[in-house]
């Protein structure tokens, strides 16, 4: 349900640069830092047309910490396209050359078509040694697979040769440890068939016996491989404690963003981490599920990933969720011995999958996941879930027992009453789950930490996923409940991807005049507009208002809602003369259906004071505002997000009637609430923030309100996104005041801003562009129109 704000939230995006898949082109970070191409001085490297032997170089292709890789043809024994691996100038110390050494070696001892081949080793007449190799034209796994479309079988295909080239690697000895798509390959082979190539092995380690006798380089306290696809043992950066698992980890990650389009953990999140803050996320964090990371995204980034694997977002999700999730999920397992022993097992898995067979890998169980849950939370933590976790384990017995015990009814009369019994035993375990879980809400579990608020919805989804796939209502109801609380959360895009499936589930299960799938639809609008997508807010609130209408009738209580949603969403889109008499029907038809403390009546109340005040009626507002804060206060007390929400309006009111004083002190106050009740990272809380800081603009105290903008325009960044309507509004505030103090380099410097956070994330076409370039020339005009001192 959409709750009336000043100031509404809209999703953030993205300003990262992309290539033309749509898709981040490189989100990988390497550890430890090495040069990057161009990075040893023109000098000290080779030319086109310089010789090495009987090579020949042709230009150099990139560099690394130690040595650099050109194209080079050889021209004898044969004529043939290599690439020539040089250890750099001044790079060759004992370590550096055992470790190249090992990379030679690790090379020489395989041979497989899904591995680069070695051909001839030597050294420079400086001394530095060489190896030429297989030249692989072609380019990463990834960009390969988007670049070409392919859909998810074909992607399947082609990551298990990936795991046939990797096992041959570990039958070997050699444990490759730098496991991603930019050391996967795919070229053309002679059949015209795409296939897989790993490269740069220039990490690898032994298992059973030594590459070289002399030590390979592992520098003290270094991380070794890149954080995005590093198992946690090696984050552990103990080197004696690497086996061939940790491939299969690697492998999982790349698996699960050749499936998804996206990597397990952030990649933005672990740039900003220190070395510290990377180890703890990957030995302790568990990745959400592929099909959870794919949810709906402003600027179509999910759309574009289904797109780019000939489907459709709600097929992908679908796909993903039911098996074949589970198999990069179990490559990621923290514990070794849970995740596929080989890669060859992981292979066989994948071609499980292909083939129609039965699964090793499985969803996590709740024993696992509890445990693993456990293990991070003390105190309060575990009482908490293990109640939870004890009760859903009840609820998928006794349900279970149901559903045998009502199909034995159907074959024996004298079991009707049992059945009945137990069916009712369900219902009520049911509710009560449903209940706990909606303790999880703000509004219930005030100051209750919000990691382990997120780790109990978890742990539900996990049970949901393994326990609840024969009792589609059952999950359906409980979907709904998590989503609806992940958006209580101010974290709508999870919330998402809970309340699609949940609305999935009702269609496919429930007549179209059920309430239960105008209920959904109505709770998704308001994760649309959480989103941002005020388009597709609109739209699915139009149509859904339609169809409860026609289906419901108008004095329905989910009419009602759909009601004061479509006005809410027709006003912030600048419509006001079409929202004005949906607010009077959604207040009149609820005080006469609900009464007039009903909690929708209230929200319905606060709705049309808001339009009241914004249509210039601040007496008639503030008078509305004050009566919902009341009751609201009597009701619900002084800490409920909604009573929080009602006082920030009425001090907004009363600030704007000419009370400044009061009116800041009540608004400053639902701030400093909202921070304790809701953490600072919500949106509501954000929201608040921006108002006190516009308020106290408008109360001439600009020094501090310079400070309270800078404050919340950096939390809306980090929050809810760069390009975000209320990151653009704080920011064009922020200029508007600099503008008024005749501060306008500062002013021009925030337009700017705007102007360039608008572009990457509209185009140059978008409407909030164009006005946002309007807005930066008016400032450059009056900027240009200032006086200036005169020059004697």
């Amino acid at each position: 349900m959409v709750i009336r704000t000043r100031y509404h939230s809209n999703m953030a995006t993205s300003d990262d640069k992309s290539d033309e898949s749509g898709m981040d082109p490189d989100p990988t970070i390497d550890l430890p830092a090495e040069n990057r191409v161009g990075s040893t001085p023109p000098g000290l490297t080779m030319g086109a047309g310089d010789t090495i032997g009987s090579f020949k170089i042709i230009q150099m292709l990139g560099e690394g910490g130690f040595g650099i890789v050109y194209l080079a043809e050889q021209t004898e024994p044969v004529t043939r396209r290599v690439a020539l691996k040089v250890i750099k100038p001044g790079m060759d110390t004992k370590a550096v050359i055992a470790r190249f050494e090992a990379e030679r070696q690790a090379l020489a001892m395989m041979d497989s078509p899904g591995i680069a081949k070695v051909f001839e080793a030597g050294s420079t007449p400086e001394g530095r040694p060489y190896f030429a190799m297989e030249y692989v034209k072609g380019e990463p796994i990834t960009t390969y697979c988007d670049r070409h479309k392919l859909e998810t079988r074909s992607r399947l295909t082609l990551f298990a040769g990936v795991c046939d080239a990797i096992q041959h690697a570990h039958q070997k000895g050699v444990i490759h440890r730098d496991i991603k798509p930019g050391n996967i390959l795919v070229t053309i082979d002679s059949r015209d068939e795409p296939c897989p190539k790993v490269i740069d092995f220039g990490i690898a380690k032994a298992t059973s016996q030594s590459l070289t006798q002399k030590t390979v380089f592992t520098a003290q306290g270094e991380l070794i491989g890149t954080p995005e696809y590093m198992s946690p043992e090696q984050a552990e950066m103990s080197p004696g404690d690497i086996d061939t698992r940790t491939d299969v980890y690697a492998l999982g990650v790349v698996l699960y963003e050749l499936l998804s389009g996206q990597l397990p953990f952030d990649p933005e999140m672990l740039r900003k981490a220190g070395y510290a803050e990377i180890q703890r996320i990957i030995r302790e964090e568990d990745p959400p599920k592929p099909s959870t990371k794919l949810t709906t995204e402003v600027g179509g980034r999910t759309s574009r990933i289904a797109e780019l694997r000939q489907t459709k977002i709600v097929d992908l999700q679908q796909t993903l969720r039911k098996e074949l999730e589970w198999i990069p999920l179990k490559a990621l397992r923290k514990e070794r011995e849970e995740r596929y022993g080989s890669a060859e097992a992981l292979a066989e898995d994948v071609r499980r999958y292909l083939s129609g067979a039965p699964l090793m890998a499985g969803p996590v169980s709740v024993r696992y996941r509890l445990r693993k849950t456990l293990a991070r939370n003390k105190g309060p933590a575990i009482a908490i879930l293990l109640l939870i976790s004890t009760l859903m384990l009840g609820v998928i017995g006794t349900s279970l027992f149901a559903y045998r015990a009502a199909e034995q009814a159907k074959l024996a009369d004298q079991r009707a009453d049992e059945a009945a019994l137990e069916a009712s035993r369900v219902r009520a375990t049911k509710d009560f789950l449903i209940h706990m879980l909606a303790s999880v809400d703000p509004a219930i579990a005030q100051g209750m930490d919000d990691a382990l608020m997120r780790q109990v919805l978890v742990t539900a989804a996990d049970v949901i996923d393994e326990q609840f796939q024969s009792m589609p209502l059952v999950e359906a109801e409980v979907q709904e409940i998590i989503g609806s609380t992940y958006l209580s959360l101010s974290d709508p895009a999870r919330a998402m991807d809970h309340l699609e499936r949940a609305l999935e589930l009702y269609d496919e299960h429930l007549p179209a005049s059920s309430p239960r799938r105008v209920a959904v639809v109505n709770t998704i609008v308001a994760v649309l507009h959480g989103l941002g997508d005020l388009e597709a807010a609109s739209r699915r609130s139009g149509e859904n208002l339609v169809q409860s209408r026609q289906r419901l009738g108008d004095s329905h209580v989910e009419t009602l809602t759909a009601i004061g949603n479509h006005a809410f969403l027709l006003d912030q889109m600048g419509l006001p003369d079409e929202a004005e008499p949906l607010y009077q029907e959604a207040l009149g038809l609820s005080r006469e259906v609900n009464g007039p403390e009903h909690p929708d009546t209230l929200v319905a109340a606060n709705n049309l004071a808001a339009f009241m005040e914004a249509a210039g009626d601040a007496e008639a507002a503030k008078a509305a505002f004050e009566e919902v804060y009341t009751i609201r206060l009597r009701t619900l007390g002084a800490r409920h997000p909604a009573t929080l929400l009602s006082l920030d309006n009425l001090g907004q009111v009363t600030f704007d009637s000419g009370d400044q004083a009061e009116g800041l002190q009540l608004s400053t106050k639902a701030a400093d609430l909202r921070k304790e009740v809701l953490g600072t990272a919500h949106h509501h809380t954000l929201t608040n923030m921006y108002n006190v800081a516009s308020m106290t603009a408008h109360a001439g105290d600009f020094d501090s309100s310079h400070a309270l903008h800078e404050e919340v325009i950096d939390l809306m960044t980090e929050f809810l996104g760069q390009a975000h309507p209320d990151t653009i509004d704080a920011l064009r505030s922020h200029a508007s005041i600099l503008a008024y103090r005749s501060r306008f380099s500062e002013a021009i410097t925030v337009h700017e801003t705007i102007v360039e956070r608008l572009r990457l994330h509209d185009g140059d076409a978008g409407t909030l562009y164009l006005r946002a370039l309007d807005e930066l020339e008016s400032t450059r005009i009056r900027n240009s129109q200032q006086p200036r001192p005169e020059v004697p």
